[in-house]
Protein backbone atom coordinates (compact mmCIF):
# COMPACT_ATOMS: atom_id res chain seq x y z
CA UNK A 1 0.00 0.00 0.00
CA UNK A 2 1.33 3.36 -0.97
CA UNK A 3 0.73 6.53 1.00
CA UNK A 4 -1.11 9.28 -0.90
CA UNK A 5 0.27 12.73 -0.36
CA UNK A 6 -2.48 15.39 0.11
CA UNK A 7 -2.89 17.66 -2.83
CA UNK A 8 -1.96 21.26 -1.89
CA UNK A 9 -5.34 22.62 -3.21
CA UNK A 10 -7.63 19.87 -1.94
CA UNK A 11 -8.27 16.17 -2.07
CA UNK A 12 -7.92 14.09 -5.23
CA UNK A 13 -10.66 11.62 -6.07
CA UNK A 14 -9.97 8.16 -7.53
CA UNK A 15 -10.45 9.56 -11.05
CA UNK A 16 -7.82 12.20 -10.43
CA UNK A 17 -10.17 15.22 -9.83
CA UNK A 18 -9.10 17.60 -7.13
CA UNK A 19 -11.83 18.72 -4.68
CA UNK A 20 -11.65 21.78 -2.41
CA UNK A 21 -11.54 21.05 1.31
CA UNK A 22 -14.88 20.88 3.06
CA UNK A 23 -13.79 23.51 5.58
CA UNK A 24 -13.38 26.12 2.87
CA UNK A 25 -16.89 25.40 1.62
CA UNK A 26 -18.31 26.01 5.06
CA UNK A 27 -16.45 29.34 5.30
CA UNK A 28 -17.83 30.46 1.94
CA UNK A 29 -21.35 29.57 3.05
CA UNK A 30 -20.95 31.47 6.32
CA UNK A 31 -19.71 34.61 4.51
CA UNK A 32 -22.60 34.38 2.07
CA UNK A 33 -25.18 34.18 4.87
CA UNK A 34 -23.54 37.11 6.66
CA UNK A 35 -23.59 39.22 3.49
CA UNK A 36 -27.28 38.47 2.91
CA UNK A 37 -28.09 39.41 6.53
CA UNK A 38 -26.18 42.70 6.17
CA UNK A 39 -28.03 43.59 2.97
CA UNK A 40 -31.37 42.78 4.63
CA UNK A 41 -30.51 45.00 7.60
CA UNK A 42 -29.55 47.91 5.33
CA UNK A 43 -32.79 47.55 3.38
CA UNK A 44 -34.86 47.46 6.60
CA UNK A 45 -33.07 50.57 7.90
CA UNK A 46 -33.73 52.41 4.65
CA UNK A 47 -37.43 51.55 4.77
CA UNK A 48 -37.68 52.78 8.37
CA UNK A 49 -36.00 56.10 7.55
CA UNK A 50 -38.30 56.59 4.55
CA UNK A 51 -41.39 55.95 6.70
CA UNK A 52 -40.14 58.37 9.38
CA UNK A 53 -39.59 61.04 6.73
CA UNK A 54 -43.16 60.61 5.46
CA UNK A 55 -44.60 60.98 8.97
CA UNK A 56 -42.53 64.14 9.60
CA UNK A 57 -43.65 65.64 6.31
CA UNK A 58 -47.26 64.91 7.14
CA UNK A 59 -46.95 66.70 10.49
CA UNK A 60 -45.49 69.77 8.82
CA UNK A 61 -48.38 69.92 6.39
CA UNK A 62 -51.03 69.81 9.15
CA UNK A 63 -49.37 72.45 11.32
CA UNK A 64 -50.32 76.12 10.90
CA UNK A 65 -47.86 79.03 10.76
CA UNK A 66 -48.00 79.44 14.53
CA UNK A 67 -47.27 75.76 15.18
CA UNK A 68 -50.85 74.78 15.96
CA UNK A 69 -52.47 71.88 14.19
CA UNK A 70 -54.72 73.12 11.40
CA UNK A 71 -57.55 71.06 12.81
CA UNK A 72 -57.27 72.41 16.36
CA UNK A 73 -60.41 74.04 17.77
CA UNK A 74 -59.19 77.63 17.72
CA UNK A 75 -61.83 80.33 17.47
CA UNK A 76 -61.50 83.42 15.24
CA UNK A 77 -59.56 86.37 16.56
CA UNK A 78 -57.18 84.26 18.66
CA UNK A 79 -59.61 83.77 21.52
CA UNK A 80 -59.43 80.89 23.96
CA UNK A 81 -60.94 77.50 23.06
CA UNK A 82 -64.16 76.40 24.79
CA UNK A 83 -63.78 75.15 28.36
CA UNK A 84 -65.89 72.93 30.59
CA UNK A 85 -67.09 74.24 33.96
CA UNK A 86 -67.33 72.16 37.12
CA UNK A 87 -70.96 71.23 36.40
CA UNK A 88 -70.00 69.88 32.96
CA UNK A 89 -71.45 72.82 31.00
CA UNK A 90 -69.40 73.86 28.00
CA UNK A 91 -68.48 77.54 28.21
CA UNK A 92 -67.99 78.94 24.68
CA UNK A 93 -65.68 81.86 24.04
CA UNK A 94 -66.82 85.08 22.43
CA UNK A 95 -64.65 87.97 21.36
CA UNK A 96 -66.12 91.44 20.70
CA UNK A 97 -65.86 90.74 16.97
CA UNK A 98 -68.10 87.71 17.46
CA UNK A 99 -70.76 89.49 19.53
CA UNK A 100 -73.99 89.92 17.61
CA UNK A 101 -75.60 93.38 17.87
CA UNK A 102 -78.95 91.70 17.12
CA UNK A 103 -78.63 89.11 19.89
CA UNK A 104 -81.11 88.90 22.77
CA UNK A 105 -79.29 89.97 25.94
CA UNK A 106 -80.76 89.14 29.37
CA UNK A 107 -80.40 91.34 32.44
CA UNK A 108 -77.62 90.44 34.87
CA UNK A 109 -78.01 93.40 37.26
CA UNK A 110 -79.34 96.98 37.03
CA UNK A 111 -78.32 100.33 38.52
CA UNK A 112 -75.68 99.01 40.89
CA UNK A 113 -73.70 101.78 42.61
CA UNK A 114 -69.94 101.66 42.99
CA UNK A 115 -67.81 104.14 44.91
CA UNK A 116 -64.13 104.78 44.37
CA UNK A 117 -62.47 106.28 47.42
CA UNK A 118 -60.59 109.58 47.55
CA UNK A 119 -58.00 110.14 44.88
CA UNK A 120 -55.31 109.71 47.54
CA UNK A 121 -56.10 106.00 47.35
CA UNK A 122 -54.40 106.09 43.96
CA UNK A 123 -55.46 103.11 41.83
CA UNK A 124 -58.35 100.68 41.93
CA UNK A 125 -59.19 97.53 39.98
CA UNK A 126 -62.89 97.03 39.20
CA UNK A 127 -64.68 93.76 38.35
CA UNK A 128 -67.82 94.46 36.32
CA UNK A 129 -69.11 90.88 36.26
CA UNK A 130 -70.34 91.11 39.89
CA UNK A 131 -69.78 94.22 40.12
CA UNK A 132 -67.09 94.84 42.73
CA UNK A 133 -64.42 97.43 43.58
CA UNK A 134 -60.82 96.92 44.73
CA UNK A 135 -60.38 93.37 43.45
CA UNK A 136 -57.02 91.65 43.24
CA UNK A 137 -57.88 89.50 40.22
CA UNK A 138 -60.56 89.17 37.56
CA UNK A 139 -60.80 92.92 36.93
CA UNK A 140 -62.18 94.55 33.79
CA UNK A 141 -61.33 98.19 34.46
CA UNK A 142 -58.45 100.02 36.15
CA UNK A 143 -58.82 103.45 37.77
CA UNK A 144 -55.68 105.59 38.13
CA UNK A 145 -56.11 108.91 39.97
CA UNK A 146 -52.76 110.60 40.34
CA UNK A 147 -52.58 113.73 38.21
CA UNK A 148 -55.09 113.20 35.41
CA UNK A 149 -57.61 110.62 36.63
CA UNK A 150 -58.29 107.91 34.04
CA UNK A 151 -60.02 104.59 33.43
CA UNK A 152 -58.19 101.86 31.51
CA UNK A 153 -59.69 98.62 30.21
CA UNK A 154 -57.72 95.51 31.18
CA UNK A 155 -57.53 91.71 30.96
CA UNK A 156 -59.06 91.65 27.49
CA UNK A 157 -62.18 93.68 28.24
CA UNK A 158 -63.20 96.08 25.46
CA UNK A 159 -65.30 99.20 25.36
CA UNK A 160 -66.51 102.33 23.68
CA UNK A 161 -67.59 105.80 24.81
CA UNK A 162 -71.40 106.09 24.77
CA UNK A 163 -73.51 109.20 24.24
CA UNK A 164 -75.80 108.62 27.24
CA UNK A 165 -76.73 106.08 29.91
CA UNK A 166 -79.90 105.07 28.05
CA UNK A 167 -77.92 103.11 25.46
CA UNK A 168 -79.08 99.52 24.92
CA UNK A 169 -76.78 96.49 25.17
CA UNK A 170 -77.29 95.93 21.43
CA UNK A 171 -76.17 99.49 20.68
CA UNK A 172 -73.20 98.96 23.01
CA UNK A 173 -72.08 95.89 21.09
CA UNK A 174 -72.31 97.79 17.83
CA UNK A 175 -70.36 100.73 19.30
CA UNK A 176 -67.63 98.44 20.64
CA UNK A 177 -67.35 96.87 17.20
CA UNK A 178 -67.19 100.14 15.26
CA UNK A 179 -65.44 102.59 17.64
CA UNK A 180 -63.50 100.76 20.37
CA UNK A 181 -61.50 102.51 23.07
CA UNK A 182 -57.79 102.25 22.32
CA UNK A 183 -56.30 104.39 25.13
CA UNK A 184 -57.05 105.40 28.71
CA UNK A 185 -60.15 107.58 29.15
CA UNK A 186 -60.15 110.71 31.37
CA UNK A 187 -62.65 110.53 34.23
CA UNK A 188 -65.36 113.21 34.17
CA UNK A 189 -68.97 113.52 35.34
CA UNK A 190 -70.39 113.16 31.84
CA UNK A 191 -68.57 109.91 31.08
CA UNK A 192 -70.60 106.90 29.97
CA UNK A 193 -68.87 103.73 28.76
CA UNK A 194 -70.08 100.60 27.02
CA UNK A 195 -67.92 97.69 28.16
CA UNK A 196 -67.73 94.03 27.14
CA UNK A 197 -66.17 92.25 30.10
CA UNK A 198 -63.14 89.99 29.84
CA UNK A 199 -63.79 86.70 28.05
CA UNK A 200 -60.87 84.98 29.79
CA UNK A 201 -62.08 86.06 33.24
CA UNK A 202 -65.57 84.74 32.47
CA UNK A 203 -64.13 81.38 31.42
CA UNK A 204 -62.04 81.07 34.56
CA UNK A 205 -65.02 81.92 36.78
CA UNK A 206 -67.46 79.76 34.81
CA UNK A 207 -69.84 82.68 34.19
CA UNK A 208 -71.22 84.51 31.17
CA UNK A 209 -69.51 87.47 29.60
CA UNK A 210 -71.34 90.75 30.28
CA UNK A 211 -72.22 93.88 28.33
CA UNK A 212 -72.06 96.79 30.79
CA UNK A 213 -73.27 100.40 30.72
CA UNK A 214 -70.88 102.25 33.03
CA UNK A 215 -71.85 105.80 34.06
CA UNK A 216 -69.92 108.28 36.23
CA UNK A 217 -72.59 109.97 38.42
CA UNK A 218 -70.48 112.34 40.51
CA UNK A 219 -66.94 113.28 41.51
CA UNK A 220 -66.38 114.55 45.05
CA UNK A 221 -64.03 117.34 46.13
CA UNK A 222 -61.71 114.71 47.60
CA UNK A 223 -61.57 112.91 44.25
CA UNK A 224 -63.98 110.12 45.18
CA UNK A 225 -66.07 108.86 42.27
CA UNK A 226 -69.64 107.52 42.34
CA UNK A 227 -70.55 105.20 39.48
CA UNK A 228 -73.75 103.50 38.31
CA UNK A 229 -73.47 100.22 36.38
CA UNK A 230 -75.98 97.97 34.62
CA UNK A 231 -75.13 94.70 32.91
CA UNK A 232 -76.61 92.13 30.53
CA UNK A 233 -75.56 88.51 29.96
CA UNK A 234 -74.10 87.66 26.58
CA UNK A 235 -76.12 84.73 25.17
CA UNK A 236 -74.20 81.46 24.98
Amino acid sequence: MTDRMPHPHGERSPDGTVHAPRRRGREVLAWTVAAIALVAALVAGGVALYALGKVHAGNNQTAGPSGHQSGSPETPGGTLPPSVSTDGTVQPTLSPRQLDPKAKFTEAYQQQQLTLGPSASSSTHIDLDEPRVAVTEGSDLYSYRYGTATFTLENGSTGSIAKDAGVSPNDCVNAIRTSPIETSVPINESLVLCIATSVSNALVQGITQKIVVFQVRSIGQDGSVTISVSAWNVPR
